[in-house]
């Protein structure tokens, strides 16, 4: 492999296998890798008809949803360049990255209706309504390993936005090093998805390397606490991507219930008990919190702050794995 398109070309091959998860709240919607597939090559078509050329730039500015990935995947069969702006920036913001970047092209969620200055925009949910227009393109461009694949826009906490240059081998490279760090984590792993995709922890760690290994992705609608532990009851869910907000209000609901029914004492003397214990051990004597995550839940993976050393000492006590990602 050299570049993100080997990835995409991949999908060919596990053409039935599940690739995304979408849960909208009221129903749920499945997408294999033939039909991710497909539905990019298809938004390829629909770029090059709008002029859209190999190097071009592509805004890509929507909520973690299967429409971002068949953009995502469309933009790198074209050859141009993605430019994710998050979801939670307002119109100044994503009118700036478009100018910064030159991009002549949109993707832009109906939920952002900010009037970007490029001479196309299309709605991210209408994408897979306005693909039936089209023909798959009929063949993925073949970009060299050091082109330019997703240009980047951060500012850290301050200060206006600055460009990442991030080529096919950046990407990849990182992927691969990850698969090749953590080998027990393999295609029949599903990734609950949180974090935003415009990021590239979440897009690395819940995005590309699941697809790269022929795994699965779940999104959700909402990230209330609700809808979360409602899709790890249903999902079957291996792993989770979160920043450590989320695994210390993982952690106070827990410790909630745990309180209501008076099992706070109890708990302690067992947490206690069982630092000595294997991790297994650890998973069996702690049972009752496990089954919430399902029963094939393994690891969480922490980035974007240090996560607190009583926070990951709380799940590590439960059994489970708890890695802390950086980029």
């Amino acid at each position: 492999m050299v570049g993100l398109y080997d990835i995409l070309s991949s999908f060919r091959e596990r053409q039935g296998l599940c690739a995304i998860i979408y849960r909208s709240g009221v129903r749920r919607h499945e997408y294999s890798y033939g039909d991710i597939y497909r539905l990019a090559m298809k938004f390829a078509a629909m770029l090059a008809e709008s002029g859209v050329k190999p190097g071009d730039r592509v805004l890509l500015w929507g909520p973690n949803h299967p429409c971002w990935a068949v953009a995502y995947w469309g933009i790198i069969a074209r050859g141009a360049v993605v430019v994710p702006i998050d979801f939670m920036s307002g119109a100044e913001r994503g009118e700036g990255i478009a100018i910064l970047s030159g991009a002549s092209y949109a993707v832009q969620s109906r939920f952002k209706p900010a009037n970007l200055n490029v001479a196309t925009t299309i709605v991210m949910e209408d994408l897979e309504q306005l693909l039936k227009l089209y023909e798959p393109a009929a063949e993925v461009y073949a970009a060299a390993p050091d082109d330019l694949c997703e240009l980047v826009y951060t500012s850290g906490t301050t200060g206006a936005p600055k460009g990442v240059a991030l080529s096919h081998r950046n990407l990849l490279s990182n992927v691969i090093q990850v698969t090749e760090q953590f080998p027990a984590v393999t295609a029949e792993y599903r990734f609950l998805s949180l974090l935003p995709l415009s990021h590239m922890f979440e897009q690395t760690a819940g995005f590309l390397t699941p697809l790269f290994l022929g795994g699965s992705v779940i999104y959700l609608r909402t990230l209330k606490p609700s809808a979360i532990m409602e899709a790890f009851s249903e999902e079957d869910v291996y792993a989770m991507v979160a920043v450590p907000r989320l695994l210390q209000l993982l952690k106070s609901s827990v410790e909630r219930e745990l309180d209501a029914k008076g099992l706070t004492p109890l708990f302690r003397k067992l947490t206690a008990l069982s630092a000595g214990f294997s991790r297994e051990a650890r998973k069996r004597l702690f049972f009752p919190v496990q089954k919430k995550f399902g029963k094939n839940f393994k690891v969480f993976v922490s980035g974007g702050a240090p996560l607190a050393v009583d926070t990951f000492r709380f799940w590590q006590s439960l059994g489970f794995t708890v890695i802390e990602g950086y980029g």
